[in-house]
């Protein structure tokens, strides 16, 4: 009796949950923001309810920009999604990632004790003057280094990379205080770039976040996230492997939680090489058809202003770049997926019920 009862209650529940959604009883507005968001078609959708992780490259909104998508359906509470996210070390670890710290608040040089300038850089940063480098970093390391008097290779080494760490925790502190205010110039080629006015070109173009989460894109559009409950933020530092040389960047992180979904801004306010700037989206929602909790899905979308797609050769590099970009999302993704769901506790869900089998939900109207 007690499992009839339970059975019964839970199909009280289901119904519930089902004429709350209205008329798009099999195809809630959750999954509608995130097909929206991602762009995809119906047969991408067909495929993401398969267990398929898709990946795909979204239309730029300008010519050395480049977007990516990556969607995927997860055996994992969106709870755990974020704690496993808030732990950005291990979350990101991969043989990629060379280096990478969390820094606390406020920071202090400590947090920057592990990162370290790639031996190239290094070297590009002796014939390095203000418009013309091979390694974009604060200006005020290339004047204190300029003034720096002829050592062994050693020293040099051990010098930059002091100084380096000393103008980077300075620009963070700045940027902790002042926000976009304070966001670098970039000033390794003619004229320098400002990457407050790339990010916010950025974001005004991106429509469909603008659309789909107004108030979370009005967050990002201050440049300097009010103390709310349901917002909260990290900055944390990265040495990377993308393309010939390693990226050291750091990363803005914020997390703006609603009921049924969180939103996750992850903002480069920093990038040694290639990129004038770069925002990643990160969408994760409650599947409405698992009432227990322990299914979600997640979108990752990137939109970033590529250095080298400029010029003659802009397009070549472009289609070369994006096909590695599309790759690697894919990977990338379904290893996530495979750490959630390895790592996060689950319970026997049933998608099917008064709206049938999964496969079986109508096409997004879009």
């Amino acid at each position: 009796m007690p499992d009839v009862i339970e059975h019964g209650k839970n199909r009280v529940l289901r119904l519930l949950a089902l004429l709350s959604a209205g008329a798009m009883c099999c195809y809630p507005q959750a999954p509608d923001s995130l097909c929206r968001l991602a762009a995809l078609t119906d047969e991408e959708w067909q495929l993401l309810e398969g267990g398929n992780v898709v990946s795909k490259a979204l239309k730029p909104n300008h010519e050395r920009e480049l977007a990516v998508a990556g969607v995927a359906r997860v055996r994992a509470s969106r709870e755990c999604f974020l704690e496993r996210f808030r732990d950005i070390e291990s979350f990101k670890k991969s043989p990629s990632v060379r280096q990478i710290g969390k820094l606390s608040a406020p920071s202090d040089a400590w947090d920057l004790a592990g990162l370290s300038l790639d031996p190239q850089d290094v070297e590009a940063l002796r014939d390095c003057d203000i418009g013309s480098c091979k390694v974009k970093v604060p200006v005020r390391v290339i004047q204190r280094l300029a003034c720096e008097p002829e050592g062994s290779a050693r020293d040099y080494s051990a010098r930059a990379n002091s100084i380096f760490r000393e103008e980077l925790l300075t620009y963070l502190q700045s940027y902790r205080f002042q926000g976009d205010r304070a966001l670098i110039r970039y000033r390794d080629k003619d004229g320098p770039l400002s990457l407050a006015e790339q990010f916010h070109s950025l974001l005004s173009g991106w429509s469909e976040l603008n659309e789909l989460a107004p108030e979370f894109s009005n967050l990002l559009a201050r440049g300097s996230p009010p103390a709310l409950e349901n917002v909260e933020e990290f900055l944390y530092w990265s040495k990377e492997a993308f393309g010939l040389k390693p990226v050291i960047s750091v990363t803005h992180v914020i997390i703006y939680q609603l009921p049924d979904r969180a939103w996750i801004a992850s903002k480069q306010i920093y990038a040694s090489h290639y990129f004038d700037a770069s925002l990643a989206i990160t969408l994760v929602v409650d599947d409405p058809a698992d009432l227990s909790g322990h299914s979600i899905y997640l979108a990752y979308l990137n939109r970033s202003r590529i250095d080298l797609l400029g010029g003659i050769l802009g397009g070549l590099r472009r289609s070369v770049v994006r096909g590695r970009l599309v790759g690697g999302m894919s990977r990338n993704l379904q290893q996530t997926v495979t750490k959630l769901e390895s790592s996060c506790p689950t319970q026997t869900t049933s998608r099917g019920g008064l709206c049938g089998p999964v496969l079986a939900r109508p096409s997004p109207q879009r």
